[in-house]
C-alpha cells in the first residue's frame, strides 16, 4: 500500500487522495502532463516512483504553502526548471523560498507569464 500523494487533476486543480495499492494510478496521469507537477510531488515519488510516509508530510507542506499564498506563488518558484529542482534535490539544497526568502522581480515576471497555475477550490 503506497500513501497519498498530492497531484494535480484534469482541471489543474490540487488534489490528495488516501493511498493506492499499484504505482502511478490513473488519475495522477494528469499530474505529470502539467508543466509544474515537479513542484508538488514529494521527492521520493519523484525519483523512485514510491511513496512512504514521508511523502504524507511533504503532502502537508504543500497544502499549506498553497493554503498561506492563496496559490498564488507554486511551491520552490525559485527552481526555474525541474533539472533545477532535482539538482537542489540531490545536493541537499532545496529550500522552500531561496536564499533571499524574498521574491524578486524576476519571479513576479515569471509568474505573470507563467501558464495557469493550480488553483484552490474553496
Amino acid at each position: 500500500m503506497f500513501y497519498q500523494d498530492c497531484y494535480l487533476d484534469a482541471g489543474q486543480n490540487i488534489k490528495f487522495r488516501g493511498a493506492w495499492n499499484r504505482l502511478w494510478p490513473t488519475w495522477q496521469e494528469d499530474t505529470f502532463r502539467h508543466a509544474y507537477y515537479w513542484r508538488f510531488v514529494a521527492p521520493e515519488t519523484l525519483f523512485y516512483q514510491k511513496s512512504a510516509s514521508s511523502s504524507v508530510i511533504w503532502n502537508l507542506g504543500v497544502f499549506m504553502w498553497q493554503l498561506s499564498t492563496k496559490c498564488i506563488l507554486p511551491p520552490f518558484f525559485h527552481c526555474r526548471s525541474r533539472q533545477s529542482y532535482l539538482d537542489a534535490v540531490l545536493s541537499g539544497t532545496l529550500s522552500l523560498t531561496g536564499d533571499e526568502k524574498d521574491m524578486d522581480s524576476d519571479d513576479l515576471a515569471l509568474l505573470q507569464k507563467a501558464e495557469r497555475l493550480p488553483q484552490c477550490i474553496e
